[in-house]
């Protein structure tokens, strides 16, 4: 009796820790909504992807958490929705969703209040969650403020501007406001140089930033990524739309004028092998890859840039000439810094090319070299096992 009272206590117990996590609701958003409204409560809504890395980190390792449970079951209706099947797909252009985790708050009317982009720990999650629950900390608060403004104040405008970028929603006609209002005093301010800089990263040429990022007091270095990151994200949406060979050229006019000659030349190398290989010109691709990696003067980026551009012949199953240049840029990667990454590259070209001894070679390597990186080889290791038994 004692011992059937005691493995029940156990399976109540085991029970109860399962509990302490997300309480995710299971039915359509019609029916989340219905659920919020009855038990006004907000809306947690998941918006994420099978493929997304810090999706699953969070799936994983955040919403289990009791601290963030407590925050989440006693205040929302939570609902993962994946963005790239059923109605998750309509979901997705009805409220934007544009990188991976988009994290949406919504009140008990099925509002859209908030938003946050990426993935974080559980502690820093159960805040921000938190904050989501006052209307102050609201994006949509924060917007309707500077909006309905006149004349925003500076301190409005900084904070719905750092909002944006949290979303990943950036306002380019508010950030340029709140750039005239700032003082060269401004420019030494932490919250303003980490603002200005971050914004940096998904704004382009045309957002005005160009003008105030070499005002700020803080490492060359990073002002000059910041500006190699206004260049790209100019370029990025051509690229993305497969444009013709002559507006992409146009786009690389611009880049050229606005643009500092290094940082602009950094742009233009990174963006024609992608141009190109979205045209599937190989042999502009091949030029263009070896242009970039002449431009580079770390080893550690060659590698990473030769790797990255092998595999991608590979996932394109190009044709065995290429192949074999995919090749000749795997075995330089590996020789300049052979790891896992790279060495499983090699074996898959090996095995594309016909070399299955050497794929089966490079793919032991790989595993050997992920498994005292303590990385997960499990892929190489089914891939191994495969190739094996077909030579």
């Amino acid at each position: 009796m004692k011992k059937t009272i005691s493995i029940l206590s156990l399976l109540l117990f085991s029970i109860a820790s399962m509990a302490q996590g997300v309480q995710f609701f299971e039915g359509t958003w019609a029916e989340v909504k219905a659920e919020a409204k009855k038990q006004n409560k907000y809306i947690f809504m998941d918006a994420y992807t099978t493929w997304c890395g810090p999706c699953k980190m969070l799936k994983k390792k955040v919403f289990p958490e009791k601290i963030v449970g407590d925050v989440m079951n006693e205040n929302f209706i939570s609902v993962a929705i994946d963005m790239e099947k059923g109605e998750g797909i309509e979901l997705a252009k009805k409220f934007e969703v544009r990188a991976y985790p988009t994290l949406l708050f919504f009140n008990a009317d099925g509002q859209l209040v908030d938003r946050v982009v990426g993935a974080m720990n559980a502690q820093k999650f159960a805040e921000m969650a938190k904050a989501s629950l006052n209307p102050e900390n609201q994006l949509l608060t924060l917007k309707n403020r500077v909006y309905n403004t006149d004349n925003p104040s500076k301190e409005d405008l900084q904070s719905y501007i750092n909002k944006t970028y949290q979303a990943y929603s950036p306002d380019t006609e508010m950030l340029k406001k709140w750039l005239a209002k700032l003082s060269d005093e401004d420019f030494k301010d932490e919250e303003v140089i980490a603002l200005i800089i971050s914004a940096s990263y998904t704004s382009d040429i045309h957002s005005g930033l160009l003008t105030y990022l070499p005002k700020l007091k803080t490492e060359q270095k990073e002002i000059d990524k910041a500006i190699e990151s206004l260049g790209f994200n100019t370029i990025r949406p051509a690229i993305r739309n497969n444009v013709s060979e002559a507006e992409f050229e146009k786009q690389i006019e611009a880049i050229e004028k606005a643009l500092p000659t290094k940082a602009a030349t950094t742009t233009i190398n990174n963006a024609r092998p992608s141009f190109y290989l979205r045209k599937k010109n190989y042999a502009k691709v091949n030029n263009a890859v070896d242009q970039l990696v002449g431009t580079l003067d770390d080893n550690n980026k060659i590698s990473r840039a030769l790797n990255s551009y092998a595999w991608k012949y590979y996932e394109n199953d190009v044709e065995a000439k290429y192949m074999k240049k995919a090749l000749s840029w795997i075995n330089r990667s590996v020789m300049l810094d052979a790891n896992y990454a790279n060495v499983d590259t090699q074996a898959h070209i090996y095995q594309a090319l016909g070399k299955t001894d050497k794929a089966i070679d490079a793919a032991q390597k790989a595993i050997n070299l992920g498994k005292e990186a303590g990385q997960d080889v499990s892929e190489t290791e089914d891939y191994l096992q495969k190739i094996s038994k077909n030579n």
